[in-house]
């Protein structure tokens, strides 16, 4: 099939300054830019007074965490903010590699019955996938922590020879496809490797050439100490990325102190960030909870909050008035919780803070996230408009139940855009931190960019909003309208 966008707008996402003209696609790919309109194409787009931008690339996405892969192929909620490209794997949970075929890790976000699990290595995850056609195209991380519980289940630290075998199963699955391997926040910034696991690793990615992805921590007074801590792998020569950036944004010094960090070792690694644009976080328990009462065990938890220690600390970290800024996200085992806003949970039943936490995890089991709202000030918006800031879009989707929180959610690229204009960015770098940046931060090959040889991934767009959109050739989004069309694919680093 042969598709003409006519008479756009095209910022090519490189930086270059738009230009109006014609892009060609035959089949999957972009086959010619430029003044075209005596060309017969099967399909015509006119696109006067439109912008023809890439495909979005949602740089941390968390539809595989929610399996929503499996019951969402259409990723409508991706496809409506011109997202044509999501990317999984993050905060250290990923499909594979399971060497056992468990899904323990995906424990908060998802029930897992129902999934046939028919793959144990990367290569054949990706196999699998590919036999269903997606709205969206999708590429992943490989999880430590998913790797880390199939070699030595919830252990802390590793001996030497599960090291090993770590480092060996992450060689594997870069091999076979993934952008690298990524980190939960505890893992690096809390030492929770040990020297001979932090070695073992470092080789296999840097051989590897693959990417670091680390998720900073939340709560940190100083989170400029946490980006000096991740930044270790980049001093190595790794390419990294540091998810929810905006958790630095505490105070201007603060964040003038994460930047400083990465300036002085940019020449050892390329180094970039990514930020959700709503001004809202999804954690779990132990990212918010103490950590002197923090356990894995839902039981020694429980009794640990109800404890004078527990019930002092967690009402010095989460005051009643604090909890308003605290939704629940989802909960697989207590879907009805989906939505409920802490404070108010807590004041319907009469409850402190810690008996609050201390009821959530008896419904819900433990598994259970939460979104928190940040306060979105002066340097937040500077954060988010940073050159090295690629952007999350917040779209999760496989919701339980939908609320107000959750429709918030959905609007990750409309907001950074608005941020944008409103910051004075101009278009063609409001496109190329959403577009190339993303691809060339993943190893993604012809992709992220407007130029003859690129995938057929283009989106289309007028007031900021997406109005048609293509993956791979075939149109998905029609005058704001989904398609039921799938030309998503599933994407292995540099192939």
């Amino acid at each position: 099939m042969s598709l003409l966008i006519k008479g756009g707008d095209i910022v090519d996402g490189s930086g270059n300054t738009p230009k109006k003209g014609d892009v060609l696609l035959i089949g999957d790919r972009i086959a010619a830019i430029g003044s075209l309109a005596s060309y017969k194409a099967d399909k015509v787009i006119q696109a006067s007074g439109y912008t023809v931008t890439p495909g979005f690339i949602d740089i941390a996405s968390g539809a595989d965490r929610r399996l929503s892969l499996f019951s969402d192929h259409g990723q409508e909620e991706s496809l409506s903010q011109g997202i044509t490209t999501i990317i999984g794997g993050c905060d250290g949970v990923s499909l594979a590699p399971i060497i056992y075929g468990s899904l323990e890790s995906f424990s908060p976000w998802a029930k897992k019955e129902g999934v046939n699990i028919d793959w144990r290595t990367t290569d054949e995850l990706f196999n699998t996938l590919s036999n269903s056609r997606f709205g969206v195209n999708f590429a992943s991380f490989a999880g430590y922590k998913t790797i880390k519980a199939s070699v030595a289940g919830r252990k802390r630290g590793l001996s030497k020879t599960e090291s090993s075998i770590m480092a060996n199963l992450v060689s594997q699955a870069i091999e076979d496809g993934m952008i690298g391997v990524s980190f939960p926040t505890d893992e690096v910034t809390d030492d929770g490797m040990s020297n001979d696991e932090e070695r073992s690793f470092i080789s296999a990615i840097s051989t590897s050439k693959g990417t670091v992805s680390i998720r900073l921590p939340i709560g940190n007074k100083k989170p400029s100490e946490d980006v000096i801590k991740a930044l270790r792998f980049a001093k190595a020569g790794i390419q990294t990325l540091l998810n929810g950036f905006s958790r630095t944004a505490v105070s201007e010094k603060e964040m003038k102190a994460s930047l400083s960090a990465i300036e002085d070792i940019r020449t050892s690694a390329f180094i970039a960030m990514s930020i959700c644009p709503l001004g809202v976080e999804e954690v779990l328990l132990k990212d918010i909870l103490p950590k002197p009462i923090w356990t894995d065990d839902t039981g020694e938890l429980i009794s640990a909050i109800m404890k004078k220690r527990g019930e002092t600390a967690i009402s010095k970290v989460w005051p009643i008035e604090k909890l308003r800024r605290l939704w629940i996200a989802d909960s697989p085992k207590a879907s009805f919780l989906a939505g409920k806003n802490l404070s108010d949970f807590a004041d319907n039943r009469g409850l402190s803070p810690a008996a609050c936490f201390s009821e959530l995890i008896k419904i819900s089991g433990g598994d259970i996230v939460f979104y928190l709202e940040i306060t979105r000030e002066d340097v937040f918006e500077k954060a988010v408009i940073n050159p090295r800031v690629a952007i999350e879009s917040g779209a999760y989707g496989g919701m339980s139940a939908k609320s107000d929180i959750h429709t918030k959610m959905m609007g990750g690229f409309p907001s950074y855009f608005e941020i944008a204009d409103r910051r004075g960015l101009n278009i063609e770098h409001a496109i190329m931190k959403t577009t190339s940046l993303a691809a060339s931060i993943c190893g993604l090959k012809k992709r992220g960019t407007i130029e003859t040889g690129s995938y057929g991934d283009v989106m289309i767009m007028k007031d900021r909003k997406a109005e048609h959109v293509i993956v791979g050739g075939m149109i998905a989004m029609e005058d704001g309208r989904i398609t039921g069309e799938r030309g998503g694919k599933v994407l292995r680093r540099n192939a």
